[in-house]
């Protein structure tokens, strides 16, 4: 334990990822720096598992913004090894930064604390990032960003001093030519400037500058380093990550059931469409079904004539072909009907009618054995799935019960679309429930 820091371990939550990330594909280099107090190893959890090798960097549990430790500098550095590296679009660098001091006046070593960099021997060509007192560029302590390509640059600059108590959030963004600094979410700097970024050769080096020059003070720290290809993420004001990085992408989320469906129904839109032409009733069952957990996914329909849908869930034993209105089915009809068939459960909210492009949302929860009903956004009889207060069914017996939509006698030309969570939802889940998948 170091200083002040030695009651911040104390408080520090162990690190757990809020949700996933829509460009986490993009993610080049992503460093929790989690680890033993004292460790050198630091962990890469992109999909790339880069390489990073540590020169006077220790993973140290006093004070890190997140999870169990934070990379801990003794005038070292973290480098990468990722030869050639260039970013020839849109990136976004942050990370977590908290210096123990402030740079010098002056155009020495002492004046930059350099947070990365990389460049070529020659220094014709070179990216960097730090914090810096220099002459001729800042009015005291603040950060300046510089792509230099060898023959042109773009420069940005945002004076302020940082916290030396607390971290701060950086990033620096490229979305098109347009280059921006955010300091804890806010820009304080911006740049329009034509140019492609050069590839210097190379490691990329984090906290220290060429030649051991420009080091990080003893005792400064990041935590959560990443690096994203292709996309800025930030172009403005934004809400300050107040959890880890995600792990992962996005829910690829369960589809319609292609060899679990009546016999009218066609399926398209990568089995997310479910279309029916006849005047039977049809029906299509999802392919993942759940016996426990809390799950979430949408669904709406369009249809000519006469619009009659049902929607809910049905248990995997359950043949496909018998009436939605029996059996081990639990659903609500758009023509204010609701049934719990011979299921077991009990009706215990109000059925409630919609039409057309309607989006109609369903919260299954397999462990309390309730379904809600949400209609554009608002839970049926004031219901609230997180709280378990007031579900449309109760009492749904054990079992694997699948999402479930089916179309009424003489409901013809319909088609009735999910979004089981491969794309953003038009609402938000409740707390604690999940993407069917």
């Amino acid at each position: 334990m170091r200083g002040a820091f030695a009651l911040a371990v104390i408080a520090a939550a162990i690190r757990v990822a809020a949700g996933s990330d829509p460009d986490f594909a993009k993610v080049e280099l992503l460093l929790h720096c989690d680890g033993a107090d004292g460790g050198s190893t630091f962990t890469d959890s992109s999909s790339n598992a880069r390489h990073v090798t540590p020169l006077f960097v220790t993973t140290e549990a006093d004070g890190p913004k997140f999870g169990t430790a934070a990379a801990y500098f003794s005038l070292g550095k973290l480098e990468w090894d990722n030869t050639p590296f260039v970013m020839p679009g849109d990136f976004c660098w942050e990370f977590e930064y908290n210096p123990t001091t402030h740079p010098t006046s002056g155009t020495g070593a002492a004046s930059m604390f350099m947070l990365f960099h990389q460049r070529n021997g020659s220094d014709s060509t070179r990216v960097f990032l730090g914090y810096a007192d220099w002459t001729g560029i800042t009015s005291g302590p603040g950060l300046w960003f510089q792509i230099d390509s060898g023959g042109s640059a773009v420069q940005l600059v945002a004076n302020g001093a940082l916290s030396t108590t607390s971290y701060s959030h950086i990033a620096v963004t490229r979305s098109g030519n347009v280059f921006r600094l955010f300091v804890n979410s806010v820009k304080v700097a911006e740049s329009t400037v034509s140019i492609t970024y050069p590839n210097p050769g190379g490691n990329l080096v984090i906290g220290q500058g060429w030649g051991g020059n420009f080091a990080q003070p003893v005792g400064a720290r990041m935590d959560e380093i990443r690096v994203t290809k292709g996309a800025a993420r930030y172009t403005a004001d934004f809400t300050r990550p107040t959890a880890p990085h995600p792990d992962t992408g996005p829910t690829v989320g369960t589809t319609w059931n292609s060899a679990d469906k009546t016999a009218g129904i066609t399926l398209s839109g990568s089995d997310l469409v479910a279309s029916e032409a006849t005047s039977n009733e049809e029906g299509v069952r999802s392919v993942v079904g759940k016996g426990s957990g809390k799950w979430y996914w949408e669904l709406s329909a369009t249809g000519s004539g006469f619009f009659n849908v049902a929607f809910g869930i049905r248990r995997s034993d359950e043949a496909i072909g018998t009436s939605f209105a029996s059996g081990q089915t639990c659903v609500c009809r758009s023509s204010a009907n609701a049934y719990p068939g011979s299921s077991g459960a009990t009706l215990a909210g109000t059925a409630f009618s919609w039409a057309a492009g309607d989006v109609i949302s369903v919260a299954w929860d397999a462990d309390a054995k309730k379904v809600y009903f949400a209609k554009n956004g608002t839970w049926q009889d004031s219901g609230n799935p997180a709280a378990g207060t007031g579900p449309m069914f109760t009492g749904v017996p054990t079992g694997t019960w699948h999402a479930y939509a089916a179309c009424d006698n003489n409901s013809v030309n319909h088609a009735i679309t999910a979004n089981f969570g491969s794309s953003a939802f038009a609402y938000t889940p409740p707390s604690g429930f999940s993407a069917l998948a």
